[in-house]
């Protein structure tokens, strides 16, 4: 299947969520799910500010990831906005190259087994050649798209859960506990929207998508920024990795992120 122009107009994706249409603006079909995708593009400026010496000293490929976040947000305020089969490529194909931008970053190097052997290069081009891969599906059948981002997804869950039981850090765990609550939060979300859609409109409260898109994005960040953490644990504890929150660190429902005791790093090298 190729993609043709008509795929960039309205209503031309097969998708449609409970949000009724139309209903707030004649500009933007589902109102809720468009603009709950804000946070996808305001939160990553800052994590790409807290993160700024964790790019410094374990390489910059964690910017790429909130890059990637950002695309998600606007691919996703593009379709929800429109509901345009553009659009909802777009933002499925997205999510699918976060994860694998993820596995690329923080897959442990002693998990690189064959044909990799640790090598964490050719690593990144297998996963590359993957994304195109899933990219050229994704244009040929839509509908496995949501397989996809399952199959993907739940390694990535299931290898975190297995790294985590040598972590003896208490923030650590305590993150660990609330990317996998917002994660499941947000899986329930949208399952609800889909099955019991009439329910929520009985209701008049079809907006479990949009709370779907913002659990989703806290667990997503908050697991990220706990890979970010083991990966500098077990590659480079010299740096002392540390998990602290902002704008105040005695205040642990801020924003998480990772800080490296680097001072002493220029006389090591």
């Amino acid at each position: 299947m190729k993609m043709a122009w008509r795929d960039f107009l309205p209503g031309t994706s097969d998708v449609d969520w409970c949000e009724t249409n139309y209903a707030f603006s004649n500009y933007i079909a589902e109102y809720y799910n468009t603009v709950s995708n804000v946070i996808y593009v305001t939160m990553p400026p800052l994590l790409i500010y807290l993160f700024h010496p964790y790019s410094k000293h374990m390489g910059p490929g964690i910017n790429v990831v909130w890059l990637l976040l950002m695309v998600v947000g606007l691919g996703s305020i593009y379709f929800h906005a429109t509901l345009s089969f553009a659009g909802q490529l777009i933002d499925e194909l997205a999510i699918v190259w976060v994860l694998l931008a993820g596995f690329g970053i923080w897959t442990p190097k002693h998990r690189l087994g064959w044909p990799f052997n640790g090598n964490r290069r050719r690593y990144g081009q297998f996963l590359v050649l993957l994304g195109l891969l899933v990219m050229v599906l994704a244009l040929v059948k839509p509908i496995l798209n949501a397989f996809i981002l399952l199959t993907i997804t739940i390694p990535i869950t299931v290898l975190l859960i297995s790294e985590m039981k040598a972590c003896k850090d208490r923030r650590a765990w305590k993150l660990c506990y609330i990317s996998l609550l917002w994660i499941t939060v947000g899986v329930a979300l949208w399952i609800s929207d889909r099955l019991n859609c009439s329910y929520w409109l009985s209701i008049n409260f079809p907006y479990l998508h949009s709370l779907w898109h913002v659990s989703i994005f806290l667990g997503a960040y908050i697991g990220c920024v706990l890979w970010a953490y083991l990966h500098t644990v077990q590659e480079r504890p010299s740096l002392k990795p540390e998990i602290r929150y902002w704008p105040t660190d005695g205040f642990e429902h801020g924003v998480p992120y990772v800080h490296l005791d680097y001072s002493l790093t220029r006389y090591n090298l």
